[in-house]
This record gives C-alpha cells, structure tokens and sequence, in this order.
C-alpha cells in the first residue's frame, strides 16, 4: 500500500492553536497521556488525513498508529494476503467513519479509515467539539459510552464523544486496537 509521509513540526500542527489550554491535569494525565507534545500528535491524525487527501488522490485513507504494537511484537504474524481483500472492503461505509471499540466503553484512537468525500465533514465534527470545549469552554459531556468517565480528554474522548451523540456517522467494524487491519485482510 501506498502511505503518505507529512512532516511537519509540532509548531505547525492544526492542533497547535489549543496548546496554551493543555496545562490542565484534564488533558495531561501521567497515565493516558503523559505530554501536550503527545496529546498534540493524537489531536492531529484527522487533519493529517485531510492533508494526505489534499495532496493525493486515493479513494480510502486509513490511519495506523505507528505505536500500535500489534505487528511489532510478533513479525510472524504479518498479513500474508494482499491487502485489503477487495471483497471486505464493502463493509466499509463511505459516508462514515470505519473504527473499531474497545469494551462498549469508547471508540480507539488507534486506527480507523476514511473514505475521501467524508473527510472534510468528520474534520469539520472532529474540532468543533475540540474548539467548544477548551477554547469555548462549553460544558460538553464527554463521557464513555457506558457512562462511565475518562481519566483525560484525548483524540478517543473526543471520537467517543462523536460516536454517542452522532452514530450515524460511525461505522464499529470490529473490537479491540487496531482489528480493522486484521478484519479487512
């Protein structure tokens, strides 16, 4: 598969302009997210995406954390299909986007995929809930899909968040960090 390189530095980040909000312990949690420089990366993947889309012309785009430890750990365990299988690939919804959960307690941040003509409006969805959280300061119910609180407000908070108020726009294809890769092959 073709992947899209985009380096930029975190100065240039989309995410950048929340920065002087992230000293609180809601965003920086020395489990969860141990850094603004790591909270501005997670908050950046959706616009990386539409950067890539901007600057080329594939149908899908897919996001796979390179800390995602899933093929890291055992190289055996590699796809050894081409992939995705063409066949599977009509699970995946155009006007949605394609993620996988964890529990029934939150979307994972971890991978997901995008089809092109849905990137701008998930973009769009993605950091108005951002912007009217820290920079508005709107009280917005960012709990996990059982009820329960988050430890901190991550990228996931913020697709939880999306996933519980708008479904329709979501596609679960499968439980657990990273499966949608696995899933498809």
């Amino acid at each position: 598969l073709k992947s899209t390189f985009i380096n930029l530095k975190i100065k240039n980040f989309y995410s950048f302009k929340y920065k002087e909000y992230l000293t609180s312990p809601q965003f920086i949690h020395p489990v969860h997210c141990p850094s603004i420089e790591l909270w501005l990366i997670w908050c950046e993947k959706i616009h990386l995406l539409k950067i890539s889309s901007e600057i080329s012309n594939y149908e899908w785009y897919c996001w796979y954390d390179a800390g995602l430890a899933k093929y890291r750990k055992r190289r055996d365990n590699l796809p050894t299909t081409k992939w995705p299988n063409e066949q599977k690939m009509d699970l995946l919804q155009k006007n949605k986007i394609n993620v996988t959960h964890k529990s029934d307690k939150y979307i994972c941040g971890t991978s997901y995929i995008i089809h092109r003509d849905f990137i701008i409006e998930f973009h769009k969805m993605f950091y108005d809930v951002i912007d009217e959280y820290i920079i508005q300061k709107k009280n917005i119910d960012l709990k996990l899909k059982n009820n329960g609180n988050f430890e901190s407000i991550t990228d996931q908070t913020i697709l939880t968040y999306l996933y519980i108020n708008n479904p329709d726009k979501f596609n679960i294809l499968v439980e657990g960090f990273g499966e949608n890769i696995d899933y498809l092959a």
